[in-house]
């Protein structure tokens, strides 16, 4: 019992994946401010996260503005996670023209 247990905690599920490439948007948002130096350097703190120092901005309006930003492209990872799986895929593909999903 105590196997299945240890194995089901190494499991990534999509859901998890969304929080996860979430975050990572996050720290490459943050990065980008960064070194664009489109905040001043006194603006960021440095912690500690995937045994890499990173450096998060302090400016609340610009936290929010990120979660906000963060918490959008999770629903849409968990919108393509839980879409249906059940649509048949052609084996030849015609010459038609995208559709816009916006």
């Amino acid at each position: 019992m105590a196997s299945k247990t240890a194995a089901a905690k190494d499991i990534i599920t999509l859901h998890g994946s969304a929080a996860i490439v979430s975050e990572f948007f996050c720290y490459t948002a943050n990065s980008i401010l960064y070194n664009r130096a489109v905040y001043p350097e006194e603006s960021f703190v440095k912690v500690k996260k995937y045994g890499l120092p990173m450096l998060l901005i302090e400016d609340e309006s610009v936290k929010s503005f990120m979660s906000n930003l963060t918490s959008q492209i999770s629903g849409v990872f968990d919108v393509l996670a839980y879409t249906d799986t059940d649509v048949a895929v052609p084996f030849t593909w015609g010459r038609q023209r995208p559709q816009a999903y916006c």
